[in-house]
């Protein structure tokens, strides 16, 4: 009977989280999640266990799971790595979402501009730097690089409000950055 290198297959998925991590950190336009990520690097690279493992719950194994997108949109808590709510996660979502609806509008033969509404609430991380207001300017700033109309509502809202302002203005789309639906520790 063959037998398996264990050892081997820890050191590949570390391995496997380290450059996940290194390429992240690359893309990750928030100073302070890639400064906590290199710091997780380099104690890895140095023989520390626990950032390793760290590392590996944030950055899985061949670079393939992400935060799923339900029908409540996405929820986690405020960390770096595709698993985490950050600024980069949150980017890629509002270069997908305008790609989608701009796709929509090419497909529906539609010369209406594409409007959009962004709402924030209170949520944020100060260790991470990381808010809901950010993303939420975060999201208008893509939205309106793809050249999407975009209102970024003034302070916190609550989410009818978000409701109210799409129906009002007639948005093709609201975006309500909230965690009230989170479990208390992600608020």
């Amino acid at each position: 009977m063959p037998r398996i290198n264990v050892s081997y297959g820890l050191r590949t998925m570390a391995s496997d989280a380290l450059l996940h991590a290194k390429e992240w950190s690359l893309n990750d336009p928030n100073p302070a999640t890639v400064a906590y990520v290199k710091a997780l690097i380099t104690k890895a690279e140095n023989g520390g266990d626990q950032a390793v493992q760290e590392l590996q719950c944030l950055f899985p194994p061949n670079n393939t799971q992400r935060i799923g997108f339900g029908t409540a949109g996405l929820r986690s808590s405020m960390s770096p790595g595709p698993l985490g709510m950050n600024d980069l996660v949150v980017i890629q979502t509002a270069q997908g979402l305008a790609s989608y609806l701009l796709h929509c509008r090419q497909q529906s033969k539609d010369t209406n501009p594409i409007i959009a509404v962004v709402g924030y609430d209170h949520r944020a991380h100060s260790a991470f730097s990381l808010s809901s207001k950010q993303f939420a300017m975060y999201t208008k700033l893509v939205f309106e690089s793809k050249g999407i109309t975009c209102t970024l509502l003034d302070g916190y809202v609550a989410t009818p409000i978000l409701a109210f302002a799409v129906c009002n203005i007639a948005a093709s789309v609201g975006i309500m950055v909230t965690a009230s639906h989170n479990p208390k520790q992600d608020d």
